[in-house]
């Protein structure tokens, strides 16, 4: 008999995943400030997600 497959996830891989969503909602959040209060006919820079702090998400 084949061994059954396990499909639960590993702790780095929920690490990853939480850091990512974090990431993804940080952006968004972050945009939604920018474009509210910037003049939309201004160019925008992208916003790099690493360069925010993380800590108030944890």
């Amino acid at each position: 008999m084949a061994p059954i497959e396990d499909k639960t996830f590993r702790g780095y891989e929920l690490i990853i995943m939480r850091n990512t969503i974090i990431n993804i909602l940080t952006t968004d959040s972050v945009n939604m400030i920018i474009n509210y209060q910037v003049d939309p006919d201004k160019n925008q820079r992208p916003i790099q997600p690493n360069l925010i702090n993380k800590h108030n998400f944890s």
